[in-house]
């Protein structure tokens, strides 16, 4: 059996090369993922309780993978972008906060006041550190430094004991089903479009919206002094065709096409320019409707991966798929309303638009 489940890692192994290197793989490559949330309601557990100990989802992770088809694991190990709510209650958070169901959300929350632009443009680091982190993070005031170092052993503690109660199960997993383990170990990141981190950490929703128009200039100037900053946040340590850095893209569908092109665009794409002549790849995950934005996107380095929520995939493959890896598009609320034969007939309408010259990764 152990020869079968090694024989199947290096096909899936191979399935991976060979897309991120542009070559066409032998078949479409299929990547699943359901989160911690969905597999504990699925397991007839508590929510809240399953959050607390990681350990509670093994039943159900194993039953999924017998119902699920991927050659990635449908289940992974939590880490910090899954937001373990022990980790952000230990540090105060205000930004990152459990709401009622039990999921932890990013809520309406202000770090930097409208008037202190200068102030974060002429040391950004130094300002986020000592007024930013403390106002979202109310345990790592600077105040209080024994305390604050404290906080941040037992959350980084914390984070370090979630993930460990996942690794019996996830390998287990993968020992069991051949799962592809995925990219070299350190080649990919995380990070967040300059725009999109002023907004999401410092500004919020509501007060960039009025920034962009009160404080223009002064906001073009921060996303350049941020830029360093987001950029240094998801450098891997070691680049690779396989890897890849992460960037969601929040605020560009909710903006006017000239504020986007004037404001937000010319930092995110200089640090996708830098991170490609290094050889990084990145990942950008294109939240709702980009359809007004795809003439826009052709500015951004060849190779890179783009995910699409919404949009009209013959549009998107004609438009974009010469030049970059396209995953997405399949409406997941299908899932959830269709019958088993319109959600079979759907995934097979788009990948007759998306497979052909290759180039689609199919993870819905």
């Amino acid at each position: 059996m152990k020869e079968e489940v090694k024989k199947l890692q290096e096909q899936r192994g191979k399935l991976f090369s060979d897309f991120y290197n542009h070559k066409i793989p032998e078949r479409l490559f299929v990547s699943v993922s359901v989160s911690s949330h969905i597999l504990a309601e699925f397991g007839g557990l508590d929510v809240f309780e399953v959050q607390y100990d990681y350990s509670k989802l093994a039943e159900p992770a194993k039953k999924i993978c017998k119902m699920i088809y991927s050659d990635t694991s449908p289940v992974r190990p939590v880490g910090i972008i899954s937001r373990p709510p022990s980790f952000y209650q230990l540090l105060g958070s205000q930004s990152f906060v459990m709401g009622n169901k039990g999921f932890v959300q990013h809520p309406e929350v202000i770090g930097m006041y409208e008037d202190e632009y200068q102030e974060l443009i002429a040391d950004p680091y130094a300002f986020l550190l000592e007024k930013v982190i403390p106002r979202q993070y109310k345990e790592l005031d600077t105040a209080n430094p024994v305390r604050a170092l404290n906080r941040i052993q037992m959350a980084k503690a914390a984070l370090a004991n979630d993930s460990a109660t996942c690794m019996p199960w996830y390998m287990e997993i993968m020992d069991e089903y051949g799962y592809h383990r995925g990219a070299p170990r350190g080649s990919g990141g995380f990070t967040a479009a300059p725009y999109d981190f002023i907004a999401d950490q410092l500004r919020s929703f509501s007060g960039i919206s009025k920034d962009i128009r009160r404080h223009r200039e002064e906001l073009k100037e921060a996303c350049e002094a941020i830029l360093p900053l987001m950029f240094k946040m998801g450098l891997p340590s070691n680049p690779h065709p396989e890897g890849a850095v992460g960037t969601p893209l929040h605020m560009p569908t909710f903006m006017r096409e000239k504020d986007f092109m004037e404001v937000w665009m010319p930092t995110y794409k200089k640090m996708l320019e830098n991170y490609a002549a290094l050889g990084v790849r990145v990942s950008a995950f294109c939240e709702d409707d980009w359809t007004r934005y795809l003439d826009n996107l052709l500015e951004l380095p060849a190779g890179t991966k783009l995910m699409f929520e919404y949009g009209d995939p013959k549009q998107i493959k004609d438009k974009l798929g010469k030049k970059f890896l396209l995953q997405g598009l399949y409406p997941i609320d299908l899932i959830k309303h269709g019958t088993k034969q319109e959600c079979i007939d759907k995934v097979k309408e788009l990948l007759d638009i998306m497979m052909p010259g290759g180039g689609y990764y199919l993870a819905p």
